[in-house]
This record gives C-alpha cells, sequence and structure tokens, in this order.
C-alpha cells in the first residue's frame, strides 16, 4: 500500500475520532454520531438530511473510494477532504472559543493530516506538470 493510502486510512480513522460535548452531560464521538445518523436514515431519512450530516458522510465516502480506488483520482481525493473540512473547522473554532480542550485536540489529527495530503497531492500535481 503507498504512503497516500495510509494517510487516506489516518484520515478516515481521525475523521471518526472528532469529539463534540455539548449541553450537561452529553458527549459523543464522530463514529458514535454516525452510527446514530445511520440508524435514523433507515428508519426515518427526513431527521438526518441537513448539510452539516450529509456533506461530511459524504466525504467519508469520497476517501473510502479514494482508499480503494486503485488508480491515483486526486479530485475524489480533495473532495473528500473540502466535505470534512467545513465541520472539523467548526468544532474546532467552536473549542476553541469554549476553552474545551478534549474538542480542539480531537480535531487536530485531521486538520493537520488533511493539510499534508493537500500538500502532497500538490507537490505531485506541480511534479507531473514539469
Amino acid at each position: 500500500m503507498s504512503t497516500q493510502k495510509w494517510f487516506i486510512l489516518a484520515l478516515l480513522i481521525a475523521s471518526g475520532f472528532g469529539y463534540l460535548e455539548w449541553g450537561q452531560d452529553q458527549r459523543a464521538f464522530f463514529f458514535e454520531m454516525e452510527w446514530t445518523v445511520f440508524e435514523k436514515l433507515l428508519s426515518n431519512p427526513s431527521s438526518v438530511i441537513h448539510p452539516l450530516i450529509i456533506l461530511p458522510l459524504l466525504g467519508q465516502c469520497f476517501l473510502l473510494w479514494a482508499l480503494f480506488k486503485s488508480s491515483n483520482s486526486n479530485w475524489v481525493l480533495k473532495s473528500g477532504i473540502y466535505l470534512l473540512l467545513p465541520l472539523f473547522i467548526l468544532v474546532f473554532a467552536i473549542s476553541l472559543l469554549r476553552l474545551q480542550i478534549a474538542m480542539v485536540l480531537s480535531g487536530l489529527p485531521f486538520i493537520g493530516l488533511s493539510i499534508m495530503l493537500l500538500r502532497s497531492v500538490r507537490k505531485k500535481n506541480k511534479g507531473a506538470a514539469a
């Protein structure tokens, strides 16, 4: 497996370990919330139709596609990252405002891996064009 595929796998894992706290005793990791969304998608699809729910899930599907696709299609990878990044940046910004260290730290791996992977893709594109 190539280095890029390992980065994509790490990105998928990091996307599941985003962490949210809200209210008094409400907290969950993204993978727990995704399971709830999939359950509701089967029983009541209209309850989960929202851009902040659907777009990140679509982004994860694109990352899975990029992971298992044999050819190197950068648009699939970039689309997956760009669909997930707004959610993580939003959670990161809110956690900074609320001084929630656990939430800040949970978003850093995904944001850092995304930046590294996008830079890697940009370097490959510049090298191929030269």
